[in-house]
């Protein structure tokens, strides 16, 4: 496990600008409820501090394609991580305070990829994990979780599986649900601050990724703002989430300015599973990180040829992926010429239901 150098915890609220260093079980403000964020990455602090527990995470490959003309797309293989997704990055700072902080039992509500980072994570760290999560959870996402030795909590809805983690962490389990805890956004923003600035984001950056909580926006959010004491610039990082048609509320119509239509209306989400979060508990701070960016909407009606072509250019990901890809191949399009898009989890997840699958050899 590493440490940064003089680490402290500081708690604020981004909402109501409430401070404090004594830690809530549930991460939330005492004041307006919103989720607590570390003081550290609201206000942009050069260092991204705080203790990890690595396990090889945060070392994934960039791939670099030029299209004709002037546009660059880097795609960052986050679904190479340990446990298949970008997810162990924010694991890894999660149970380093675990670990620092001395906790021994954790809970998580999530069915997906989440739950297997947090589960595989706790193992390698002799720590007893906790899960919750609906009975109607992918049923191999839910044998990889059961198989890492976790204690699986069964309930009815995601909603009931909320409330039971609630209930556990009110009875001294560490909360470590990603969507909540600030330590998870500090893993992601880690590693976003090496990979933005090694692109050189004073000469401006788009950035795709996949949008459900909104961690994964949100680190690279704040690992751009970590920069801008730095670098000689004002670095220039415009955040886009492709974002499932199902999530696209009234809350996002009305917050972000720039709204790409990629989905054809009645297409449905099934395929987009790894992105069932409608309303990010941190809608507040999405908003702000999608602020000189925006949203490109998608449904199940774009991810069958997104996934080929995906799997066309060697990257094995989950549909939630590869509809990335799909937006990236339309930078021109769009006018973006130096262009990130995050693959964030694996496709051999779901080996089955890959296009093709049942025609044999």
């Amino acid at each position: 496990m590493t440490h940064g150098a003089g680490y402290r915890e500081e708690l604020v609220c981004p909402r109501c600008g409430y401070r404090t260093r004594t830690l809530p079980s549930l991460w939330r403000c005492p004041s307006c409820g919103y989720p607590l964020q570390l003081t550290s990455l609201r206000e942009g602090t050069s260092r991204i501090q705080g203790p990890f527990y690595r396990m090889g995470e945060g070392e994934s490959p960039l791939v670099v394609f030029r299209k004709a003309g002037s546009t660059t797309l880097v795609y960052s293989l986050e679904h190479l991580n340990p446990t298949g997704s970008f997810k162990d990055l924010g694991t890894s700072a999660v149970v380093g305070d675990m670990v620092a902080k001395g906790a021994r039992r954790g809970v998580v509500d999530s069915s997906g990829n989440s739950a297997i980072s947090f589960s595989y994570y706790m193992a390698s760290a002799g720590l007893e994990a906790h899960v919750v999560v609906p009975r109607d959870a992918p049923k191999g996402k839910l044998g990889l979780i059961r198989a890492s030795g976790a204690h699986v909590h069964l309930v009815d809805s995601r909603e009931e599986a909320s409330r039971e983690a609630e209930r556990l962490a009110t009875r001294g389990y560490y909360y470590a649900g990603h969507t909540l805890n600030p330590h998870f956004i500090r893993g992601v923003a880690s590693r976003f601050r090496r990979v933005i600035r090694g692109l050189d984001p004073c000469r401006g950056l788009t950035l795709l990724a996949p949008l459900s909580s909104g961690t994964l926006v949100l680190g690279a959010q704040y690992a751009a703002r970590s920069l801008e004491n730095e670098l000689s610039c004002r670095p220039r990082v415009s955040i886009w989430g492709i974002l499932p048609s199902c999530n696209l509320s009234t809350e996002y119509q009305e917050g972000v300015e720039n709204i790409i239509r990629l989905d054809r209306g009645d297409g449905g989400c099934s395929m987009l599973d790894a992105l069932r979060i409608g309303r990010p508990p941190r809608m507040y701070e999405v908003l702000e990180a999608l602020r000189g960016g925006g949203l490109v909407v998608v449904d199940d009606s774009v991810v069958e040829n997104a996934w080929r072509r995906a799997l066309g250019m060697g990257f094995i990901v989950e549909p939630s992926s590869s509809v990335v890809v799909e937006a990236a191949s339309r930078a021109g399009e769009f006018g973006w010429t130096r262009v990130l898009a995050v693959l964030t989890g694996s496709g051999l997840k779901y080996v089955d239901s890959l296009p093709g699958a049942g025609r044999g050899i």
